[in-house]
């Protein structure tokens, strides 16, 4: 009777210490996880911040790109339109 409680004192004793390993392993796992995790997300976040930036400097060139052609399209209009004007100055000059 004695020999086998203290075969069942042992059997306990070794599966706490084996759970404790146990538990000890999974804990380290978990956080292992956890930081590769948040290292992921930092990384997610930061790959979308660059997009955005990229984003809002093709919006920019794009804007300035419009200006600019505008800009180009009124001198070329008032240079026509100058142009124009000489023609029929010219043309009501010779008339006379």
């Amino acid at each position: 009777m004695a020999v086998g409680a203290i075969i069942g004192a042992a059997v306990s004793i070794g599966k706490g210490i084996f759970g404790f390993f146990k538990g000890r392993k999974q804990k380290k796992a978990q956080k292992k996880a956890e930081e590769q995790y948040k290292k992921e997300q930092t990384e997610l976040q930061a790959a979308m911040e660059r997009k955005m930036e990229q984003e809002r400097q093709i919006a920019m060139m794009q804007q300035q790109q419009a200006v600019e052609k505008k800009a180009q399209t009124n001198k070329l209009m008032m240079l026509g339109g100058g142009g124009l004007a000489l023609a029929l100055l010219f043309m009501s000059k010779k008339k006379k």
